[in-house]
C-alpha cells in the first residue's frame, strides 16, 4: 500500500479531517504533531500519491485545498490550475476510483464541498460504463477547481480571471454551477459591466428553471438594452403566479474562501 497511490491519497483525507477533529476537541498540539509527521503528513502522502500517479488530478486537489485551508493561497493556486489541466486533458484517467476530497467531515467545511463530494459517489452513476462513470466525475471536479480558481483570482483582485474561472466552472457541470454564475454576477456589477452580468444571468437561469428574481433581473436589463424574450416574459409571467411568496426564492450568502 506503501505504492499504491489511489490508497495514498484516501489516506491524506483521513490523516488530514482527524488532525481538524483533534484541534476541535482541543488538542492543537497533537493535531499540528499528525500533520507534520514524517510518515503520515497528509501533504507528504499525497506528494508521494502525485510523484507515484502524474496523469492524476486528485492528491493535487487535495493539495490545494489542505493548502487553501492553511491560508497559503500562492501554492494551492499552483497545485489547482495544475489539476484542472489534468482533468482537461485526461478527463476520467485524470481521476481516482475510489475517490475523495479534503475537506468533508470537518466543522467548517462549505457546502460547495459537501456537494462535490456527494456528487462524486452519486449512486446514478453506476448505470453508466465505467469510463463514462469516470468523465462525469471528472467533469464534477474540474467544475469545483476552477470555481476555487475564480475565488482565489478574486481574492487577488483579479475579476477578469476570476470571471473566466467562473465560466469554466460552468462549462464542465452547469448544474452545479449556480454558485459560480452568482459570483461573476456580482463581478460583472461590481465592474460596471453589463455584458458580464448578463451573460451569467442567462447561463444561471438555464440552469435553474424556477429561478424568479434572476429571471426579473434579466427581463430588466433586456429592457436598458431594447431587447425583449417573450419566452423569458412568459416565464416570469407564469413563475410569479405559481409561486406568490418571494420568500420562496431567498438564498444562502455566497460561499468563497
Amino acid at each position: 500500500n506503501a505504492r499504491n497511490p489511489v490508497w495514498l491519497n484516501l489516506l491524506g483525507v483521513a490523516i488530514a479531517e482527524i488532525a481538524e477533529e483533534l484541534d476541535r476537541l482541543g488538542a492543537s498540539a497533537d493535531a499540528e504533531s499528525l500533520r507534520n509527521d514524517p510518515n503520515l503528513s497528509p501533504t507528504r502522502l499525497w506528494g508521494r500519491s502525485a510523484r507515484l500517479a502524474p496523469k492524476s488530478a486528485s492528491p493535487l486537489y487535495n493539495l490545494s485545498r489542505f493548502n487553501i485551508w492553511r491560508q497559503q493561497f500562492a501554492r494551492a493556486g499552483g497545485y489547482l490550475r495544475n489539476a484542472a489541466t489534468l482533468l482537461e486533458d485526461f478527463g476520467g484517467d485524470a481521476l481516482f476510483a475510489p475517490s475523495l476530497t479534503f475537506p468533508i467531515w470537518t466543522e467548517n467545511v462549505q457546502a460547495l464541498d459537501r456537494t462535490l463530494v456527494f456528487h462524486l459517489n452519486e449512486r446514478a452513476f453506476e448505470a453508466v460504463s465505467d469510463a463514462e462513470r469516470q468523465s462525469k466525475r471528472a467533469a464534477l471536479m474540474l467544475w469545483r477547481a476552477r470555481e476555487l480558481l475564480g475565488d482565489l483570482a478574486h481574492h487577488e483582485r483579479k475579476p477578469d480571471e476570476a470571471y473566466a474561472h467562473y465560466h469554466r466552472a460552468a462549462d464542465a457541470a452547469p448544474h452545479l454551477a449556480t454558485e459560480a454564475m452568482r459570483k461573476s454576477i456580482e463581478l460583472g456589477e461590481s465592474k460596471g459591466d453589463a455584458s458580464w452580468v448578463i451573460a451569467s444571468l442567462e447561463r444561471l437561469v438555464e440552469a435553474n428553471p424556477l429561478d424568479l428574481p434572476h429571471r426579473e433581473r434579466l427581463k430588466e436589463l433586456y429592457a436598458e438594452e431594447g431587447r425583449s424574450d417573450d419566452e423569458l416574459d412568459e416565464t416570469v409571467r407564469l413563475l410569479t403566479k405559481a409561486v406568490p411568496n418571494r420568500a420562496t426564492f431567498n438564498r444562502a450568502p455566497i460561499e468563497r474562501l
